[in-house]
């Protein structure tokens, strides 16, 4: 997995990434996968983004979900995040999405 998204992709997941820490989500890692990282992105496609965090070990997938969106405004608001925790991201091997954000995703540390 590629470790560098110097795009303008990459410095709106960064964004995206701090405006969550502020609002108290612990983000580890993102992982940007899909057309965005494939070359086939235009301004119509989303931005499939798996948002890896311990906070997303626990509670209920939609009210994870549901936190992420709450953090998207304008800038932000073609990134499709899926939350993640930290242990699902290492042992489930049977996710398709963490499968493909695995094998082609580019991951992005937070600033």
């Amino acid at each position: 997995m590629a470790t560098k998204l110097e795009t303008p992709v990459g410095k709106q997941i960064r964004g995206y990434l701090s405006r969550l820490r502020n609002s108290g989500i612990s983000v580890s890692f993102a992982v940007v996968y899909g057309s965005a990282i494939t070359g086939e992105e235009n301004v119509f496609n989303d931005i499939d983004t798996v948002v890896v965090s311990p906070d997303f070990d626990s509670g209920n997938r939609m009210d994870n979900l549901q936190s992420l969106w709450e953090n998207l405004d304008d800038a932000t608001s073609r990134i499709e995040p899926y939350p993640c925790g930290e242990i699902e991201w290492r042992e489930n091997n049977t996710s398709r999405i963490l499968k493909m954000a695995r094998e082609k995703g580019v991951k992005i540390q937070p600033d």
